[in-house]
């Protein structure tokens, strides 16, 4: 839904936020920016899981090549 002044009202009464579209657009815009924020949370913690069993691995793989003195 999308909100463009066309001209055919006075700028006052079509930014009137009483109003019920444009109340009903903002809350679903608020639920939209939750969902939203949520979600970049949740990628977030994705990342640092991935980033921290990367670390995980590139330790597990020295040490493996230490015990098999395996060199580079």
């Amino acid at each position: 839904m999308s909100h463009e002044y066309d001209g055919s009202k006075a700028k006052s009464d079509y930014w009137n936020y009483e109003n019920p579209s444009l109340r009903a657009e903002i809350g679903q815009l608020k639920k939209e920016i939750e969902l939203l924020k949520w979600d970049a949370h949740e990628h977030t913690q994705a990342y640092y899981s991935v980033l921290n069993r990367n670390t995980e691995l590139v330790k597990e793989n020295e040490t493996l090549r230490k015990q098999l003195n395996i060199q580079e």
